[in-house]
């Protein structure tokens, strides 16, 4: 039931709400995402997530006012902070990868110190509001709804690899794909994620805008999808080290705002950097 609440209404903030407004929202949902890393960060006591939420929608709202929409892009890059932010995500997730794929061994540098985890949920939350802002921006002035459906594009990237590496594991999983991490996750089912969301590129090609090649859709979307499984996996790891099972409780049936964008902000962020760095 929640699930079918949420689709519609995401689907109405991404196609029809005007860019700033659709910057407002996400800015809101960052908050939201902000309040719960309290509690992965280890940080008890309310005072301490309503900080977090307001500091970050502070900032973003700080964005929003400075840059506007009008001159989020310069040159065919978008502009200062939101390209540092990209360039952040990149560099972080690259960290993540060794903090997951190495895991209990780095957690001694960061296990006991709510700094680095605070900073750890900046490098997470902040870029995945740049990633969306400057994807929902992507080309205004030709086309107003190429961004909308790039943003979409994204999601359903992720939500393949989810709902693919949900039925490949339950039916094919063996092999753990990373035990001390997620014991419930395994290869096979990351595979058939991988598998079903580029059946999902494969149909999206035939509509995809000028200038964009085949090529250039597939590698994005390969390193998109395994970017979402890093996500996953990363607040996984962090979940592990809080001992918390869900992020929150805000979504019935769902677990916390953070449970369902984890993939998201792993992904959005990687989508973007590949897509510049190809200069579409």
């Amino acid at each position: 039931m929640t699930a079918l609440l949420l689709l519609p209404v995401a689907l109405l903030v991404i196609f029809w709400l005007p860019i700033n407004a659709f910057g407002w929202v996400a800015a809101v949902l960052v908050a939201l995402g902000a309040w719960e890393w309290a509690g992965l960060a280890q940080l008890e006591g309310r005072i301490y997530q309503v900080l977090l939420a307001v500091l970050a929608f502070a900032l973003l709202a700080l964005v929003q006012l400075v840059v506007p929409v009008s001159n989020l892009w310069e040159q065919g890059q978008p502009a200062g902070f939101y390209s540092l932010m990209v360039l952040l995500a990149g560099f972080w997730w690259a960290v993540a990868a060794v903090l997951v794929t190495q895991y209990p061994e780095p957690k001694r540098f960061w296990q006991h110190n709510r700094r680095w985890r605070i900073l750890f949920g900046a490098l997470t939350l902040l870029p995945t509001w740049t990633g969306l802002m400057v994807l929902r921006s992507w080309h205004h002035d030709t086309d107003p709804m190429l961004g909308a459906w790039a943003i979409l594009f994204v999601l359903l990237l992720v939500w393949a690899a989810d709902t693919g590496a949900y039925f490949a594991g339950r039916s094919f999983g063996k092999r753990k794909l990373s035990p001390k991490v997620s014991p419930n996750k395994s290869i096979e089912g990351a595979i058939g994620g991988l598998v079903l969301a580029m059946v999902i590129c494969g149909l999206c090609i035939y509509f995809r805008p000028a200038g964009i090649s085949p090529t250039s859709m597939v590698v994005a979307s390969l390193l998109t999808v395994m970017a979402s499984i890093l996500g996953d996996l990363a607040e996984s790891m962090f979940k592990r080290e809080a001992g918390i099972k869900d992020s929150g409780t805000i979504l019935p049936g769902h677990g916390g705002i953070l449970d369902r964008i984890d993939s998201i902000t792993a992904a959005v962020p990687v989508f973007v950097l590949v897509m510049l760095a190809m200069g579409v």
